[in-house]
């Protein structure tokens, strides 16, 4: 976390830069609050509920500044990461939220994932949970929060909250995309949501439900609905996982993700191992 913070007010972006730092369930350390020049540190507890998604409302509502950023306690952003995005977002008045390539870093390895398009849309995230749009690239205009309201509360153990906010984020307008990576991303199976496949299934299954969207995306359908059957061959719920993985190929007969749950659900390889091979790989389920 202090790695983190301090990659935050290393950052050459000459404008004022305040970090709030929250602690979710934990005894706030008010040793890191400082303040010098055009950087301050404030620490806080979470005042909402437990989790990312109320950890983050409860920093943008201790803020006021014209932008807001995220950054997760186990990232850390490159030097010219803020200014690179503050200035595609001043340079186009329409832009209400910037993101950023990344830099995966898995035990000793790194892959670098960036975009080959500087505008995405609501429709390319119905096709893809767009990875690279990790929720520690994101800088968004404050007058946004007004607009789409706060980071959802009510997600199944706060998964994918930051996928059900950048959905809400691009049906007001595409997002920009700085495409070169600015964010190193921490993966390990320090993860909070490692191994959760009970959550990741009822968290999925949420979001299909808030948005009938994905019934007339068969791609984004197909996809969501294979990450439903490997998190249940993940709690070796065999049979649906399999009836899962069926209807994921009849929406999508290419998805890896029903391929990857009918190996997990067949005991050849279980979905632990399965997800940290795809992780040292820069990628995931």
């Amino acid at each position: 976390m202090r790695r983190a913070v301090d990659a935050v007010l290393a950052q050459d972006y000459e404008g004022f830069i305040e970090v709030v730092v929250v602690f979710d369930k934990s005894e706030p350390d008010m040793s890191l609050e400082m303040e010098e020049f055009n950087r301050r540190i404030r620490v806080i507890s979470n005042q909402r509920s437990p989790g990312l998604a109320g950890a983050r409302n409860t920093g943008i509502a201790a803020t006021s500044s014209a932008y807001v950023a995220f950054c997760d306690d186990d990232d850390e952003w490159l030097p010219s990461k803020l200014r690179r995005q503050i200035d595609v977002l001043e340079a186009d008045e329409f832009a209400q939220v910037a993101v950023c390539g990344i830099r995966i870093v898995y035990d000793d390895r790194t892959v670098d994932r960036v975009l080959n398009r500087d505008r995405l849309t609501f429709q390319d995230f119905l096709a893809d949970r767009i990875m690279e749009a990790h929720p520690s690239t994101v800088v968004f205009r404050r007058s946004l929060n007004e607009a789409i309201g706060p980071v959802d509360e009510n997600l199944p153990g706060g998964y994918y909250e930051d996928y059900e906010w950048l959905l809400r984020a691009a049906r007001i307008a595409p997002i920009a995309s700085v495409n070169v990576p600015l964010v190193n991303i921490l993966w390990g199976a320090t993860s909070y949501y490692t191994g959760k496949f009970e959550m990741i299934e009822k968290a999925v299954k949420h979001l299909l439900d808030e948005y009938p969207d994905f019934d007339d995306h068969r791609k984004g359908k197909g996809r969501l609905m294979g990450q439903i059957a490997f998190a249940q061959a993940g709690q070796d719920k065999r049979g649906e996982a399999v009836r899962a993985a069926i209807e994921t190929v009849k929406l999508d007969p290419i998805q890896p993700r029903a391929y990857l749950a009918l190996v997990a659900a067949s005991g050849v390889m279980d979905a632990s191992r399965i997800l940290a091979e795809l992780n040292k790989r820069g990628r995931g389920v």
